[in-house]
């Protein structure tokens, strides 16, 4: 049910996803927006909403930024989001 929701409003979503939480001043807010995203994506029925975001530069690249922040534990959680974005882009490129 949520992960069709998503799916249907991907744009809308991840537009205030990405600007309200990820990009928030709050490390709680950051890090557990982050963490949360990891989740999503690693789940089964969002398959298919992890393959769109990955595969969407703009994506990637916040979350890259984020490796940049000074807090480490907001590092630890994008690494997780950016190693699973880049083991589906490896996977999709040996097809």
């Amino acid at each position: 049910m949520v992960a069709k929701y998503v799916d249907t409003n991907f744009d809308l979503f991840f537009d205030r996803y990405n600007n309200t939480l990820i990009k928030s001043e709050s490390y709680v807010t950051k890090r557990q927006s982050i963490k949360l995203l990891g989740e999503i994506l690693l789940d089964r029925q969002f398959y298919d909403i992890m393959t769109r975001y990955v595969e969407s530069g703009d994506n990637l690249k916040l979350v890259m930024w984020q490796l940049k922040d000074d807090r480490k534990m907001v590092q630890y959680e994008a690494f997780h989001v950016f190693k699973v974005g880049r083991l589906v882009i490896w996977y999709s490129s040996d097809d």
